[in-house]
């Protein structure tokens, strides 16, 4: 095939522009002014800068701090100073500094108090001195006429609407000139960031040319040889951003030739909503989410409800996710309905609220004309008015005229006057009092119209009664009760019978919380929390375990001393702190130094040897043990010793190297070294043996032993490399030779008991069996498992199999209601190890909580008694991704195609991340087959999974949703036609 060249021009570039840390500018500045006395003078500044500056004002150079006269206000970019009730003492001059570490800026001028007329003082001080880009920002002066392009030159443009509410503006086609006009200089401004190149392509494949500009949203026209070309079959434009790409199909010799991109317009893209807001309907106290997408980033968005703007709280949540907005309604009521909208850049979007379900609060009657009556709640909905007084509850409602047919019903059945209810009628008032009422649904009916409410008595009751809790000391920690009570309920809480402080309590209408803001061991032990309302009283209790450092160590002693070494042992501390002692910590100084030394930070026995030490200089020591809070208190040395041989300088000899050393007894866990006396003693008695030892991929010896060794073999329990010294008075011998490194290994024998045995599924004639494989396999693995049987009342096993290879088994034929015992064994090529066995079980079946009972009456003459056994639901839907944000996910699923035989209450969402095997619940309680989750990490990828509730349990995990990357959504770059 033939090769053809196409060659790019290029008629700009420049570097990329970045943005860097700065010194602080100020974009607006204040200028000098002049106010009467008793009036009120408000200077100005808007100031740019990163980080963000600190801001001061000073008053002939003295600080000024918020006060009667000064008022210090702060809104972003923008900061003022508010001066009230003007004296004479307050004329002078005002400066204002911005700094942070890249520099420091200060604005100056000079406010003049006027005793007399401001026109005979403007005369007298003349015309103020003008900053560079000044504008005028003193509410007491005259304002000036603002040149808008200069004032929106250097701000972003999402910034020009705030810009043109600060300073008013109210020329709109003067504003949309000068943004129009700033659009066009900006377009002159771009510049190529990196250049097109030649392409060699052999014919008929395709060609790509790419270009990359200085500005996002630019429109690109691509030129052949002066000759504007249009996209069609042959040529595609693409734009990701910044970088632009013009694909050419097909190459043949007629597409030889220059391209260009000469032409670039900077198109604004104009704000959108891709996704409105949608009406929602919710049920009563239930939680509603409105949500919208818009097509870019914009700096703030407003919601209202009505004409009034909502603002983030405890009954609101605001959530700006990229280009996706949501507001979250918590606890509806009635008085939530009406209308929502959110706000952006002059455009919105509106949508309903409606919620369903009865009011528990307020009955007010009314009547449109004297033959019929109607009841409306204060929400519009037809509802009873309660009023909870004492131990008496009054139901009221008012009519217009007073008909004889009102009566009080309580569900559904009519209340009639006894000792405990009293009905009366006042004027057009009807009053229903109950003492010692009972929970239940109460309606008032008036002619054919009907009014009801619901009366929720709920004595105080603890979801969770005893509770374990391990926190680490100094970490702050918050102790949580749920609980159920209506009405609310009061709560305390006790430590050692002592009521605690209130201020550490918060309380719901749901949880009691107690919170230790540093908590210490002396927090730890058994906390007792009561709640009360009216109807009763509830109990719970904590038992909170405080994991603290350990302890000292005991006994801290020198054992050894070498010519640059020192021994030492000590004893455990009597205190672990609650959790078990990962290593000690051993440090050295020299008693001419302030500073301590880190010798080790890993003796996982209370003894060490110091090497590396001088040998004439004195040493102290300390030693400290670690657990997973963190180091315990140091213990010292008494004194200070030398690290050189205790004996001095004698006339001996140093002996020879010990004989003959090797290994023995090497099993998985330890191994035994043994040598033999060295030929040579040096002149002086053998006083023990030093063992080294050394790390795989490292050439340094470390010493095993703080004591020596006194025989002439010595267990270890660490796979490394070993070698041995002997030692005399005058010191230690030159090593033996080392061995190679030991690795543990594991002796042959016959596999354990298999693992976590257990029986489900039994019915009268047959149960399920299963286990996991045994965690020691005895060196060899598993090659399959033998299941045996025997009824409680014979001593003889029958095996049901011997050729199990999976972790599983069926035992049929069984005899309804007899007594049987199971157990498993493992065998390997050693042999059949020792079984595990279950607990009798008896052949019948199960029915617990999860099943329904029903009797059916028969021509009043026998009944039959119909079982129901309900089982947990089918597995949901492969759960797929809706929609993707930086920090959220909306999955939506199918609903299982079998309920299990009970309706599915609700969903359970899992992720994983990817590259671990673990799934994590993240959300429950879920009622539809649609979720948004929040709190997630930005470009990390997840896979979701969904589980399905009915009574009987969970179901099965769904298969898992495809791998999905939290990142920002990609607006498809617009390109404007020609």
């Amino acid at each position: 095939g033939k090769t053809f060249e196409l060659q790019p021009e290029y008629k700009l570039f420049s570097e990329p522009l970045e943005k860097k840390p700065e010194k602080p500018v100020f974009v607006t500045k204040f200028s000098s002014a002049i106010a009467a006395v008793g009036n009120t003078a408000k200077f100005t500044v808007i100031v740019s800068g990163f980080p963000r500056p600190v801001i001061q004002w000073y008053h002939n150079g003295q600080l000024i701090q918020s006060s009667s006269f000064y008022t210090l206000v702060q809104e972003k970019e923008e900061h003022s100073l508010v001066i009230t009730n003007i004296t004479k003492e307050l004329e002078g001059e005002y400066s204002c500094t911005a700094s942070n570490r890249f520099g420091k800026s200060t604005c100056t001028s000079y406010l003049h108090v006027k005793v007399k007329d401001i026109k005979e003082q403007e005369k007298t001080f003349g015309q103020p001195p003008y900053f560079i880009k000044e504008i005028e920002h003193v509410k007491c002066a005259a304002d000036k006429d603002i040149d808008i392009v200069e004032l929106l030159r250097n701000v972003d443009p999402k910034e020009y609407e705030k810009y043109a509410r600060i300073y008013g503006i109210t020329d709109f086609r003067g504003l949309l000139q000068a943004i129009e006009f700033l659009k066009k200089e900006k377009a002159d401004q771009i510049q190529f960031t990196k250049r097109i190149q030649n392409i060699v392509v052999n014919e008929h494949q395709s060609a790509t040319f790419e270009c990359e500009l200085s500005f996002d949203n630019a429109v690109v026209t691509w030129y052949k040889d002066a000759w504007e070309l249009k996209e069609s079959l042959k040529y595609t434009f693409r734009c990701e951003g910044r970088r632009h790409f013009m694909i050419i199909r097909n190459v043949t010799s007629d597409d030889e030739g220059v391209y260009i991109s000469p032409n670039v317009l900077l198109s604004e893209l104009e704000m959108e909503f891709t996704v409105p807001l949608k009406d929602v309907t919710v049920h009563e106290k239930k939680q509603a989410k409105f949500e919208c997408s818009i097509n870019k980033d914009v700096p703030k968005v407003i919601w209202f409800k009505g004409s009034d703007i909502v603002t983030q709280g405890n009954k609101y949540e605001i959530i700006d996710d990229g280009k996706k907005h949501i507001l979250i309604i918590n606890n509806c009521g009635f008085e939530d309905e009406g209308e929502y909208s959110i706000e952006v850049l002059g455009k919105s979007s509106k949508a309903k609220l409606m919620v369903e379900g009865k009011s528990v609060i307020i009955l007010v009657s009314e009547v449109l004309d004297e033959a019929k009556y109607i009841f409306e709640a204060e929400d519009k909905r037809t509802s009873a008015k309660l009023v909870i007084q004492g131990n008496e509850n009054f139901f009221d409602c008012t009519v217009i005229t007073s008909p004889s047919d009102v009566k009080w019903l309580k569900d559904g059945i009519e209340i009639t006057p006894s000792k405990n209810v009293l009905i009366k009628a006042d004027g057009k008032k009807r009053i229903l009092t109950v003492k010692k009422a009972e929970k239940g649904e109460y309606s008032v009916v008036a002619g054919t119209d009907k009014s009801t409410a619901e009366l929720i008595i709920t004595i105080p009751k603890f979801k969770t009664t005893d509770q374990n809790l391990v926190t680490d000391a100094g970490k702050p920690f918050v102790m949580t009760v749920p609980y159920d009570a209506y009405p609310r309920a009061e709560t305390e809480w006790f430590y050692n019978d002592i009521s605690l402080p209130g201020q550490n309590i918060d309380t719901s209408n749901e949880r009691t919380e107690y919170r230790l803001k540093d908590p210490k061991k002396s927090d730890q032990g058994r906390y007792k929390i009561v709640i009360k309302n009216k109807h009763g009283t509830g109990e719970a209790f904590i038992n909170l375990d405080v994991i603290d450092v350990p302890g000292p160590v005991k006994n801290l002693h020198v054992v050894d001393t070498a010519d640059g070494e020192v021994s030492l042992a000590w004893e455990e501390p009597e205190s672990d702190g609650g959790s078990k002692i990962l290593a000690y910590v051993v440090e050295r100084r020299d008693v001419k130094r302030k500073t301590w030394t880190m010798a080790t930070d890993r003796a996982d026995i209370p003894e060490y040897c110091v090497g590396g030490l001088q040998r004439d200089n004195m040493y102290f020591f300390r030693v400290c043990a670690r657990n997973r809070v963190g180091n315990g208190e140091p213990v010292t040395t008494d004194e200070a010793v030398q690290a050189k041989n205790k004996f001095g300088e004698l006339y001996f000899k140093r002996p020879s190297p010990p004989l003959n050393f090797s290994y023995t007894n090497q099993t998985k866990d330890s191994v035994q070294l043994s040598w033999e006396t060295p030929i040579s003693n040096g002149g002086s008695m053998i006083t023990g043996y030093i063992i080294e030892k050394c790390e795989d991929g490292t050439d340094k010896w470390l010493r095993c032993n703080a004591r020596l060794c006194p025989d002439l073999y010595y267990r270890v329990c660490q796979w490394y490399a070993y070698r041995v010294r002997a030692v005399n008075r005058l010191g230690a011998s030159r090593p033996c030779k080392a061995t190679d490194e030991i690795l543990a290994i594991d002796p042959k024998d016959k596999p354990g008991p298999p693992a976590a045995f257990d029986i489900s599924e039994i019915t009268n004639e047959s149960c399920c069996l299963a286990w996991n494989a045994p965690r020691d396999d005895g060196g060899s693995p598993v090659t399959n498992y033998i299941v045996e049987m025997r009824p409680t009342d014979k001593e003889e096993w029958q095996k049901l199999s011997a050729t199990i290879k999976q972790t599983v088994f069926k035992a049929s034929k069984l005899i309804p209601m007899k007594e049987y015992v199971f157990r498993v064994s493992a065998e390997n090529q050693y042999g059949i190890g020792t079984p595990a066995e279950h607990v009798p079980i008896v052949a019948k079946y199960s029915f617990g909580k999860h099943t329904a009972h029903y009797i059916i009456h028969v021509c009043m003459y026998s009944s039959i008694s119909i079982v129901v056994i309900l089982d947990p639901p089918w597995a949901p839907g492969k759960p797929f991704i809706k929609d993707i944000a930086k920090t959220s996910a909306d999955l939506q699923w199918t609903r299982p195609e079998h309920d299990g035989g009970a309706k599915i209450e609700s969903y359970i969402i899992e992720l994983q991340k990817s590259g671990t095997e673990e799934w994590v619940r993240v959300a429950e309680d879920v009622p539809i087959t649609e979720h948004l989750l929040k709190g997630l990490m930005e470009k990390q990828e997840y896979s979701f999974r969904v589980k399905a509730v009915n009574v009987a349990g969970e179901s099965e995990p769904s298969d898992s949703s495809d791998p999905v990357v939290c990142k920002e959504r990609l607006c498809e770059c617009l390109q404007k036609t020609q």
